[in-house]
């Protein structure tokens, strides 16, 4: 994730035979060089506008098409501990707060005279 914008789309398609996924299609969109959006929502952006420079399509694909292999041949491995260390890791706010803890000190007249952060951890 480049941002908290949105930066592109994932698609995901299961075909089921019973209760078995038969086939998946999974389909991947970036922003790549893109600087101006038709549509707004969703606050878009792209990797050009959070890097700041022009990005070299072709060595992207190729980057990430060398890592989409790696991952794959870890599949056809059996490394489960492997991939799921990883996705674990990469999780968004995997085990984090969704809201910082807060220590409030009030006084008598109910105005505040201290606050900071709390950790937990």
């Amino acid at each position: 994730m480049v941002s908290r914008r949105e930066n592109g789309r994932y698609f995901n398609e299961n075909s089921m035979v019973g209760s078995r996924v038969s086939s998946s299609v999974i389909g991947i969109g970036l922003n790549v060089n893109q600087t101006r959006f038709a549509f707004a929502g969703g606050r878009p952006t792209s990797m050009k506008l959070e890097l700041g420079h022009t990005i070299d399509r072709e060595k992207l694909f190729s980057d990430a098409l060398k890592h989409l292999t790696a991952w794959i041949n870890r599949l056809y491995r059996k490394e489960w501990n492997r991939i799921r260390e990883s996705y674990l890791q990469h999780l968004f706010q995997y085990e984090q707060w969704l809201i910082t803890p807060m220590l409030w000190v009030i006084s008598g007249d109910g105005s505040r005279v201290f606050s900071r952060e709390v950790n937990y951890r």
